[in-house]
């Protein structure tokens, strides 16, 4: 996955970048995702809004017949929370 143009979606499907959101990573992956923070401000926005949806009591190990759900709930999401 190309880290600078990634969008929630993705992310919120890398299994590497839900452990470094929960402290779970390991050293490597924290020392990529700490990079990929630091390149650009507008990944913070993208981690405050992972954050919030892996957080919810009802996201926990996304069956793969639910990523369309999840995408309108991202959409929905991203439309309150710009």
């Amino acid at each position: 996955m190309d880290l600078q143009h990634s969008n929630l979606e993705e992310l919120l499907n890398d299994e590497s970048f839900i452990r470094w959101l929960r402290d779970e990573a390991t050293g490597q992956e924290e020392q990529k995702w700490e990079r990929w923070l630091a390149d650009d401000p507008e990944n913070r926005n993208t981690v405050r809004k992972a954050k919030k949806i892996i957080t919810m009591p009802f996201i926990e190990d996304i069956p793969s017949d639910t990523k369309e759900e999840l995408r309108i709930l991202i959409e929905q999401i991203e439309e309150f929370d710009p």
